[in-house]
């Protein structure tokens, strides 16, 4: 199979590429993008990428969000390193659907500096094989995992506890927990015994 390498100069976003058909690899890192303005996705040109694509490097560019990336299913090694990219939770979506990523850069970027930054993108991903230049085992991936699984456990026992506590809804002041008991202003008759004067 054919191995196809292009350098393209890129000053404003990735776009004008419907013909590269074939590219395997996209270095557009370091443009000139003016101050104040960020590098941007054309969806059409990504789209004719999406099934040729697998090394993209975008590094420096202000890009403060990658989600427009999420349709480069064949994608295995993403740079993407100082830049401006702060979601957690736009990670997870791109890199849910990024299932063939194995190598991924992003210091420099705000979202680093995040609690447990490192252990929650290994989660979140699926063949994801060095981050930041520094190997994932299998071991700590297990870990992470089966750490993740119980706490969405111990979540989902918890909602159910605090569901199963609820108390029944009364209405009009009524204690639902006392079935002998009337509500207020509901007339109850006498028994037998009281209405013979016994």
């Amino acid at each position: 199979k054919q191995w196809y390498q292009r350098r393209v100069a890129i000053t404003a976003g990735i776009e004008n590429l419907e013909k590269c058909t074939a590219l395997k690899e996209l270095h557009v890192e370091c443009q000139k993008i003016p101050v104040g303005e960020k590098m941007l996705f054309d969806p059409r040109t990504l789209m004719c990428l999406a099934q040729s694509l697998l090394v993209l490097n975008i590094s420096s560019n202000n890009v403060d969000s990658i989600k427009d990336l999420s349709c480069l299913r064949h994608l295995t090694q993403l740079t993407c390193k100082d830049n401006g990219l702060t979601s957690m939770r736009e990670l997870s979506k791109v890199f849910g659907m990024l299932t063939e990523l194995w190598k991924l850069e992003l210091e420099g970027n705000p979202v680093c500096r995040k609690p447990k930054f490192r252990d929650r993108i290994i989660v979140m991903t699926t063949n994801l094989a060095v981050i930041d230049g520094k190997e994932i085992t299998e071991t700590s991936r297990q870990f992470l995992q089966n750490w993740r699984n119980m706490k969405d456990v111990r979540k989902r026992n918890s909602q159910q506890f605090e569901k199963e506590s609820l108390p029944p809804i009364a209405t009009n002041g009524e204690d639902l927990n006392n079935s002998n008991s009337p509500g207020p202003g509901v007339y109850q008759s006498p028994s037998p015994s009281h209405a013979n004067g016994a």
